[in-house]
Order: C-alpha cells, then structure tokens, then sequence
C-alpha cells in the first residue's frame, strides 16, 4: 500500500498540462524511485475526476478508471502522485468519500494535497481562450462577469480561486499536509515551476524527463478573436452536438486552434481596466487568505499579487479583444484559407495515390500524371 498519496487538484490554467505532461513521460523513471503514477494519461483522470464528484458512482467507465487507479495505489510501497485538475470540482460534502476511498481502497496512510495556481489577472484571459477553443462564443468581458456564478461548469471563482477551492479540501487535510505552489510570473526560469511541484510531491526533478514537457499553448489576441467570430458559422455548418464529443477537440481545439493559429502568435490577451482592477483586488485577497491559512506554501505569495509582466518571444505586448480590428482579422485570415486549401490538396492527392481514384482534370490529365511528366 502507497505510504503517501500525493493528490494535485488543479487549479485549471495554472501550468497542469506542462506538469502532468512530464509525469506522464517519466512513469518508468519516477517508478525506480519508489513514485506511482496510476492511469494511463489525462483522460484517465478526467474520468476519475467525474466518479469522485459523482454522488450515486455506480459501475460506469468513469468509476471502474477511479477503481483500477485505486488498485494501482493499493499495490504501491511508496509514493504515489495523482494530479488532475479537474478534482477541484469535488464538492465539500464529497471529499471525505474521495478519501476514505483512497484509505479503505487504496491503502492510503496518508494523503497530501497540492494545489498550483498563479495570478487571476492571468488565469480569466487563460481561461477565456479555452472555451473560445471549443467554440464559445462569449465576449472576454462577459465571461469574466460569469466567473461569479458558482454554478457555471468548470469555469467560476468555486473552481479558480485557491483559497475556495481548498477550503473544501481543508479540513478534513489537515493545513499543514496541503502545499500551496505558486506559479511564477515569468517563463525565464521553465523548470522553476517544476522545481516546486517536485518539492511539494516529495521526489526529485532530476528524475523527470523534461525534454517532452508540454505546455498548453495560448492563441494570441487576434486569433482568439478570430476563432471567436468563426464559432457561429462553424456551428451552423457542422453540428457538434450531435457528432462525437470528440469532435470539438479534434477540429476547433487541436486542428484549427493549435496548428494554425497558436504558431501565428500575436499579442498576449489584456482583460480592460476594470475588469483588471477587479481581478487583481481579488487576487491579492486570495494571497491574504492563503497566508492565513496555515498552509505550506512553495513559491512566493508575491506571485499571486504581481500582474504578470509581458513575455518575450512571439508576442508582442498585450490587447483586449475589443480593440482587435477587422484589418487584424483579416491579415490572419487570409494565410489561414491559404493553409486550409494547402492542406485539403494534399490530402486528397494522397488519398488519390493510395487508392488510384484520380479525379480528371480538365484536358483528361490527372495530377499524379502531370507530377510524373516532370
């Protein structure tokens, strides 16, 4: 049975596909050093995730992922490590199952808790593109004033805000086995943010393989607005609810969002004034709660407090969505029309070589033949 189970719930946007990424890529390594990693990668802990906050559970797919990943747990001598940001939507009246199940289950002695998160006034924009990457089509403004609904799915202050989110989890952790690990503002050290979560879980970095790691990328300014306008007609066009629900990611999150415009790059997503006053108010409150709190903190609190500065790099400066122009819009549109049919020619001549099929050009010469007559 693992001595010590590590649970890393979130928060969203706060570095957890580059941390668990490099945890995924480093099962074989962390194991020699006595570190489990259960599951088979994220979705495995999306599915988790849903069995904890599920309150009748059953013997769907999503419980039979927590079941095996708690047998893995239960067969461990050691340390065992299992982060999913999505475990911040556990509701208060449900922790206590999720870890009497990771004791009677699991075999857990004793469980930690560790929770990332960075500033506010970077977490709305980061958070913002994400639903515009599958196909939401609210204004930043609008969803900034959403995020005070905690009954919005996923994206709230309830899911956000770290002092909320471990209020819930605290007790019944005692404060002083919850680990508070700050983002830092600025990506001049890359490793600095895994340094800190190593600390926190109990293992060494050096025994992660950093080569692989993989952040979130974020859509620039202009191609966020871009997708923005484009969810609409996209939606009329193709159906999504009724496709698999798959889809979304594949073509807007994956295709569309992060290989042709994440690398067109742009400038970094600015909320407005207000919305910045705002944000920052609240974030500095959270930084005083959690310094109140008893909890062990990794990083600095000042992290917390400090806007983010701008980034080097591909980027240049910081712009709300509002003063993105019709200009901007079109000077990223063209190229990506260019890339779509570049993309479309090549798959179809592919499929045409592989199957024979050659659709006739107009003089009754196909495109392979004309390729072949060079």
């Amino acid at each position: 049975m693992a001595s010590r189970v590590v649970l890393h719930v979130g928060a969203p946007k706060s570095g957890t596909t580059y941390l668990q990424s490099i945890l995924f890529a480093s099962v074989d390594r962390l194991a020699e050093h006595g570190v489990l990693v259960p599951g088979e990668g994220v979705g495995d802990y999306a599915r988790a995730a849903r069995a904890v906050r599920n309150r009748t559970q059953g013997r769907g797919p999503a419980m039979q992922t927590w079941r095996s990943m708690l047998a893995q747990v239960r067969d461990h001598d050691g340390t065992a490590v299992l982060s999913g940001e999505w475990f911040c939507l556990t509701p208060a009246d449900l922790v206590p199952r999720m870890l009497d199940q990771l004791a009677e289950l699991g075999g857990a002695e004793e469980v930690h808790v560790v929770h990332t998160t960075r500033a506010l006034t970077a977490v709305v924009p980061a958070a913002w593109q994400e639903t515009v990457k599958l196909g939401g089509t609210q204004g930043l403004g609008e969803f900034a004033a959403g995020l005070e609904d905690d009954d919005a799915d996923r994206w709230s202050w309830w899911a956000l805000q770290a002092d909320r989110v471990l209020a819930r989890w605290s007790p019944p952790v005692p404060a002083a086995r919850v680990h508070v690990v700050t983002v830092p503002p600025t990506r001049t050290d890359p490793q600095a943010l895994l340094r800190r979560f190593a600390a926190a879980c109990g293992f060494d970095p050096a025994w992660c393989d950093t080569e692989v790691a993989q952040p979130n990328e974020s859509l620039g300014v202009e191609a966020a607005e871009l997708l923005r306008r484009l969810s609409p007609a996209l939606t009329e066009r193709i159906d999504f609810d009724a496709a698999h629900w798959t889809d979304r990611y594949r073509w807007l999150r994956r295709y569309l969002g992060h290989e042709l415009l994440v690398p067109a790059a742009g400038s970094r997503i600015a909320v407005d004034p207000d919305t910045a006053a705002a944000v920052g108010a609240r974030s500095r409150a959270m930084a005083d709660a959690l310094h109140a709190s008893g909890y062990d903190v990794i990083g600095s609190l000042e992290d917390l407090r400090t806007p983010p500065p701008e980034d080097a790099g591909g980027v240049t400066g910081r712009r709300h969505p509002g003063e993105v122009t019709d200009t901007d819009l079109l000077d990223l549109a063209v190229p990506l029309v260019a890339d779509l049919l570049a993309r479309l020619r090549s798959e179809v001549l592919d499929v045409e070589e592989s199957t024979g099929s050659y659709r006739d050009l107009p003089a009754g010469e196909s495109e392979l033949e004309r390729r072949e007559s060079r």
